[in-house]
C-alpha cells in the first residue's frame, strides 16, 4: 500500500502542483498540534521509525522531543568566550540606508502587494576592496546577519548590501493572523522562482547601479540564499547574460535539504500528499509545536542545530525579543510584528524540492562567476544536519562550475555564524579568496 501511495503521489510533476499558500484552508483556522493527518498521509508517517534512539534529532522534518538532552550532547562544544565586535550592532544597522521596493509576483496570485526590505551600508575610505552583496538563509533576517555584515565592512568591503527575502526580516508576509494564529510568523513562501525574481529585481535596479564603477561586486550567502543565487546564475548564463559578480562565497548553500529521519523521495511525497488535500500552510509532521517564547525568549533551551556558539544564539534571541513588537506594513494587510519566525510550511519545503530539481539537474553553460563553498563538516551526520554535503560535492565538482570547496570539520549548518575558532578563518579565507581573485583578474 505505501508503493503504491508512493507511485499515485510522485506522478505529478513539481510545476503542475504549484499552487498559492492561502488556498484550501478556511479563514480562521489555527492548527492544532493533536490533529489527526489524513488516511493517505498517515500511511507514509507510519513507514518511519522516528527517532535516532540518542534524543537529538533536529532536522527539516523532525524536531527533538528531547531538547536537553541534545544540548547536553553537544555542551562540549559550544564556548561562551566568542568575541562578539563591541557595538550595538542591531543600532549600528538600524542607522544604514534602509528601502524597499514592490515585487513582481510570479503567478496571478496575492503577494504582488509585497514589499522587499533591504539596506545599503556605505562605503568609506577604508572601503577599498570593493562591493559586497549578502543573501541571508531561510528565515534569517539582515539584523542575523549583523556581526557578519559588521566584519565585512571592517575587513573593507562596501557599500555592502542586505535583503530582507519576501515573509522573513523586515519584507512582507504571506499568510496573516486571521488564517493562522500564528500566519505572520510561519517560515513561507508560494513559489521558489519569487525569491529568484527579488533577488534579480534588488541586483538589477539597487546594487548594481550603486557600485561604484571600476569596483568589483561580491556575492555572499548563507544556506537558502546560496540556493537563490545559484538558481539565478543558472538562469543567467542560460539567457547568455554576464553576471554581475566577480566571485561568490557560499556558506553551507542549501541545495538539498536534509529530510531525515524520512527517505529523501518519501519525504517529498508527504509534502504532496498535504498539499493535495489543501495543507501547504500547514507544518510538516513534528514541527510547529514550539512557542515563539521556546524559540526565541529567556528561557529557550539552547539546541545547537546551526551553530555551536551559544554566545551568539544568545545574542540572535535577545534581538528577536528587541524586535518582537515592532510592526512593518510590507505584506499582508495590517502588516507583521517582529522579524524573527517560527517553523518552516508544507508549501516552502516543496519549493526546496524545486531548487534541488533545478540545481542538481542544470547541465547548461558555465556559470561564469569562480565559487568558494565553505562546507559544514557536522552535516555529514544525517542526524543534525540541516543539508546534504553531497549534493554540494556534486555542485563544485561540475564541469561548468568554477569553484573551490572547504570543509570545516566540527561546524554546524552555519559557519560565520559559528565559534570563533571556526568562525573567524572561514571568514578569512572569504577575503582571501575575494582578493585572490580580483588580482587575477586585473
Amino acid at each position: 500500500m505505501l508503493s503504491a501511495a508512493v507511485l499515485c503521489l510522485s506522478a505529478p510533476t513539481p510545476t503542475s502542483l504549484h499552487v498559492h499558500g492561502q488556498h484550501g484552508v478556511p479563514p480562521g483556522h489555527a492548527q492544532a498540534h493533536n490533529e489527526t493527518w489524513p488516511a493517505h498521509i498517515q500511511v507514509l508517517l507510519d513507514s518511519v521509525q522516528i527517532g535516532n534512539g540518542n534524543g537529538c534529532t533536529e532536522t527539516m522534518f523532525y524536531s527533538s522531543p528531547d531538547l536537553e538532552h541534545c544540548n547536553n550532547r553537544h555542551r562540549s562544544l559550544q564556548s561562551n568566550n566568542d568575541v562578539i565586535d563591541g557595538v550595538e550592532l542591531e543600532d549600528w544597522l538600524d542607522a544604514q540606508q534602509w528601502a524597499q521596493f514592490q515585487s513582481d509576483d510570479w503567478g496571478s496570485g496575492d503577494s504582488s502587494s509585497i514589499h522587499i526590505q533591504h539596506v545599503t551600508i556605505s562605503a568609506t575610505e577604508a572601503s577599498t576592496k570593493g562591493a559586497l552583496a549578502f543573501a541571508p538563509g531561510s528565515s534569517e533576517s539582515c539584523y542575523k546577519m549583523a556581526e557578519n555584515l559588521y566584519t565585512l565592512h571592517q575587513f573593507g568591503y562596501g557599500p555592502i548590501f542586505c535583503i530582507d527575502h519576501r515573509g522573513q526580516g523586515r519584507s512582507g508576509r504571506m499568510i496573516d493572523n486571521s488564517f493562522y494564529q500564528d500566519g505572520t510568523l510561519r517560515n513561507h513562501v508560494e513559489f521558489f522562482e519569487d525569491y529568484v525574481l527579488d533577488i534579480r529585481d534588488w541586483l538589477n535596479n539597487v546594487v548594481v547601479p550603486a557600485t561604484p564603477t571600476g569596483q568589483p561586486l561580491y556575492g555572499a550567502c548563507h544556506s537558502m540564499g546560496c540556493g537563490i543565487l545559484f538558481w539565478y546564475l543558472m538562469e543567467e548564463a542560460e539567457a547568455a547574460r554576464a553576471p554581475p559578480f566577480t566571485a561568490i562565497a557560499a556558506n553551507a548553500p542549501l541545495i538539498a535539504a536534509n529530510t531525515h529521519p524520512y527517505d529523501f523521495n518519501l519525504a517529498r511525497a508527504i509534502g504532496w500528499a498535504m498539499w493535495f488535500v489543501g495543507l501547504s500552510n500547514r507544518y510538516p509532521p513534528t514541527k510547529g509545536e514550539k512557542s515563539w517564547d521556546e524559540f526565541y525568549g529567556e528561557n529557550a533551551v539552547f539546541l545547537p542545530g546551526t551553530t555551536s556558539s551559544q554566545a551568539r544564539w544568545a545574542r540572535r534571541n535577545a534581538m528577536c525579543r528587541k524586535y518582537k513588537t515592532t510592526r512593518y506594513h510590507t505584506g499582508v494587510e495590517g502588516g507583521h510584528e517582529g522579524v524573527c519566525l517560527k517553523d518552516i510550511t508544507v508549501s516552502k519545503v516543496n519549493e526546496f524540492y524545486d531548487l534541488t530539481d533545478k540545481v542538481s539537474g542544470y547541465s547548461g553553460p558555465e556559470l561564469g562567476v569562480p565559487i568558494l563553498l565553505q562546507q559544514a563538516g557536522n552535516e555529514d551526520d544525517p542526524t543534525v544536519g540541516t543539508v546534504q554535503n553531497p549534493f554540494q560535492d556534486a555542485f563544485c565538482n561540475a564541469e561548468w562550475n568554477d569553484c573551490k570547496l572547504t570543509k570545516y570539520d566540527g561546524s554546524a549548518h552555519n559557519i560565520w555564524w559559528e565559534r570563533d575558532a571556526i568562525r573567524t578563518p572561514a571568514l578569512s579565507e572569504v577575503d582571501e579568496f575575494f582578493v585572490t581573485i580580483r588580482a587575477r583578474r586585473v
